[in-house]
């Protein structure tokens, strides 16, 4: 311990208050065992010589998009996934917007960055729990006792990234080889033949959990590329729904697997069109392996959780360790207790993907909890809707809901309020046309005009009708959603008619099965 430090970090609070000081957070390497943490408390336009306090402990490591690094090399614009303090291992909370720990505050900082709010919490006695956002950095304490494992959330800070230990880091993940027969199979195309399909051992780890338990049961296999892994599925299972948004990859499926009679093949776009179509089958398996990013990963399982909730059990997550969309999906379900992370499967932690190492495991599988619900309508705030009235081929307006029932529009500032009388609907006032300074073309002075939302279940798309004589119609759609749409045609252009992803991207680094 280090005698004096809160003293010193009061003095050091008063001297940044008096004269506006900045911290600086310094962790020099002495090796893989121990380091120093600096905390260095520096008068701006002063000659004074800033005051050292030196602490001894394991070297902070935190990972960022799967990758493992010291806390020193953390930059400005990192998204954390979790970081590791002396002995506290914090986990990035998956909080719904505007939503906060709401804990025992023990210290309220001005820093510059994460990397410098996490030394706060590294000087502060019982810090467990941190608030940060921008320069303010509020350290608090959550787990009080055994007893008290739960954040109480709070929206008196605003939107801020929290970390805290009482929130699953999923940093290591147990392996599923203990006790299993192994179902290898020297046949498997894997990443070395095409790097968009599963591991070789991912495949093995597949067989080797399911082999014993899943021959009665169906697997819908969202993004089914060009069947090697919906293969593996038809051993194991009854039935495979192999669902892909590409005819073309559907087509190169159903030649693949000419033998197999137990694939149903389903040409649909899980981002884009619901998998409500599919609900009436009992399904015990799902494998989410379409688009990577966060929302539609989120989206994927969420409807998973819906439609199939009375007979889904387990939900396969490729890429898991390479996306960190699927990373924060993985971890927000978890953290809500909706999923149990029972396993890694595929490449173990430190395997090698393309140029980079990865710090975790190629998949998850994890088990149905049965603690469901619905998409929260908090979704739509910091996401902006594309507004289609006038044509449908190019975008008239754009529009955000912020949570405070205001709306920041291309055409000037809104409100909305929500319709307590009916599911899914917002009433929304904003300017009746773009204003000439801000590129539009009618000279006449904008008028707030009313109109009535109706949106989707995810909070996606809404259809809206203007309340007054004219009923003149619309449509909104969120912008991720417009570019996944163009990440399909992106597909279709330059990857359907290769015969691998490997074919497609020759530079890329080599990668072994």
């Amino acid at each position: 311990m280090v005698l004096g430090r809160a003293a010193a970090l009061a003095q050091a609070s008063a001297q940044r208050a008096r004269r506006g000081a900045r911290w600086a957070v310094e962790m020099p390497s002495r090796g893989a065992e121990e380091s120093e943490l600096t905390l260095i408390s520096e008068v701006i336009g002063s000659d004074e010589f800033p005051q050292v306090h030196r602490i001894q402990l394991a070297e902070p490591v935190v990972s960022v998009a799967g990758r493992r690094i010291p806390l020193t090399a953390v930059r400005s614009r990192d998204r954390l996934d979790w970081a590791q303090l002396d002995d506290r291992l914090l986990g990035r909370c998956e909080l719904p917007a505007g939503q906060t720990a709401g804990c025992q505050p023990l210290r309220l900082e001005r820093v510059h960055d994460i990397k410098e709010c996490l030394g706060v919490l590294l000087l502060t006695d019982g810090g467990d729990t941190i608030n940060y956002a921008g320069e303010a950095c509020q350290i608090q304490q959550c787990q009080i006792s055994q007893a008290y494992t739960q954040l109480v959330l709070t929206s008196n800070y605003g939107a801020m990234e929290v970390y805290s230990v009482l929130c699953e880091a999923l940093k290591v993940l147990p392996s599923l080889e203990m006790g299993m027969e192994d179902h290898t199979d020297g046949g498997d195309v894997g990443k070395d033949q095409d790097y968009w399909t599963t591991s070789g051992k991912m495949k093995q780890d597949l067989r080797n959990f399911f082999a014993p338990k899943a021959s009665t049961w169906t697997i819908l296999e969202l993004g089914s590329y060009r069947g090697y892994t919906s293969r593996v599925f038809s051993d194991l299972f009854s039935r495979v729904i192999a669902v892909d948004a590409s005819e073309a990859f559907l087509s190169f499926n159903r030649r693949y697997n000419k033998d197999r009679q137990n694939i149903l093949f389903v040409h649909l776009h899980s981002r884009v069109d619901s998998l409500r179509s599919l609900r009436q089958n009992e399904v015990e398996v799902a494998m989410v392996d379409a688009e990577h990013e966060y929302a539609s990963v989120h989206r994927d399982t969420n409807q998973l959780l819906r439609y199939f909730r009375s007979s889904l059990k387990y939900v396969i997550f490729d890429d898991f360790g390479t996306d960190e969309g699927v990373m924060r999906a993985v971890r927000e379900f978890v953290q809500r207790g909706q999923l149990r992370v029972v396993g890694g499967v595929g490449r173990r932690p430190g395997w090698k993907y393309g140029d980079r190492v990865i710090d975790s495991w190629e998949g998850v599988i994890c088990e149905v909890t049965g603690n469901q619900s619905q998409v929260p309508m908090n979704r739509i705030f910091g996401k902006w809707y594309t507004w289609f009235e006038s044509n449908l081929w190019e975008s008239d307006d754009v529009i955000e809901f912020q949570n405070s029932g205001a709306c920041a529009t291309s055409r000037g500032p809104g409100k909305w309020r929500l319709d307590q009388t009916q599911e899914r609907v917002l009433w929304m006032e904003w300017p009746s046309h773009k204003p000439i300074p801000m590129g539009g073309q009618n000279p006449a002075r904008p008028v707030l005009e009313p109109w009535f939302l109706k949106f989707d279940e995810e909070w996606e798309k809404f259809a809206a009708v203007k309340a007054d004589v004219t009923k003149t119609s619309a449509t909104g759609v969120d912008q991720e959603v417009m570019h996944s749409v163009v990440r399909r045609l992106f597909v279709s252009v330059s990857h359907e008619f290769c015969s691998s992803a490997n074919e497609c991207d020759p530079h890329l680094p080599g990668m072994r099965n």
